[in-house]
């Protein structure tokens, strides 16, 4: 379940960001998604997907601006292409998981399951996701007749679910853990969806993530309090300034 849902090219986060970041990261993520819709390569991003890109985002602004805009632009359009080539692809989750689930659908149907299956870890409704994908398809004369074996842990017990394909899979695994599915707060985590250990968990378990959630922690900290922490350091420099004074004119 969460390797579908990290596939592929991540949507952006709408919150912490702001208005000119979110518009990159939009942009950047059509383009990728616009590849993999049509089967291109994810090797690393070439001269024709940035400025496909930049066009984009510059499209609203006077033509006498928009060289200048595009040339800021693009470096940081080139390294957020390329940062997510690496992402795994459908092809990868493919041989990773046909060893041990009946994976039937087509590249297109795979990530349709997968956008459906983001929506579940951004909003915590399943309903939509259940209602579509909730059932096995019936087999074909085409497909393989191998029998797959998968073993499920579900409220601390091992199921083992003989000749189960993926979406029955997925929709038995959003059952036993929906609570605990959400999206790692870090605008720049490689693999947002995660299963976490506590409610109030906002940020998944790489380092980076946790550093990033640190520094966010201390940043907001300082916003609410900074102010009065600066006075507070103010007044006793003052205090400690008048009694190095003071104790200079009782020694004189």
């Amino acid at each position: 379940m969460i390797d579908l849902a990290n596939t592929g090219a991540v949507p952006p986060l709408v919150t912490d960001l702001n208005q000119d970041e979110r518009l990159l990261r939009q942009h950047v993520f059509d383009e990728q998604r616009r590849r993999e819709r049509e089967g291109a390569s994810m090797q690393a991003a070439n001269d024709a997907d940035v400025t496909r890109v930049l066009d984009a985002m510059v499209v609203s602004l006077p033509e006498e601006a928009r060289e200048t805009r595009k040339a800021i632009l693009r470096p940081q359009v080139k390294r957020m292409l390329s940062q997510r080539q690496s992402a795994p692809s459908i092809e990868k989750f493919r041989k990773l998981w046909k060893q041990r689930l009946y994976v039937y659908e087509g590249d297109n149907e795979l990530l349709d399951i997968r956008d459906a299956l983001r929506l579940v870890f951004e909003t915590g409704n399943a309903a939509t996701f259940l209602s579509r994908w909730g059932r096995a398809r019936t087999r074909k004369n085409s497909d393989s007749q191998t029998v797959s074996i998968l073993t499920v842990r579900m409220h601390g017990r091992d199921l083992p679910l003989p000749e189960i394909d993926l979406r029955l899979v997925i929709s038995m695994s959003i059952l036993g853990v929906l609570p605990q599915m959400t999206r790692c707060a870090n605008p720049d985590c490689a693999n947002p969806y995660f299963v976490r250990h506590k409610t109030t968990q906002r940020y998944c378990d790489t380092p980076a993530c946790i550093a990033h959630g640190q520094r966010m922690h201390k940043l907001k900290w300082w916003r609410e309090h900074g102010q009065e922490r600066k006075k507070e350091i103010q007044k006793a420099k003052k205090r400690a300034g008048n009694k190095a004074r003071s104790k200079t004119k009782t020694e004189q």
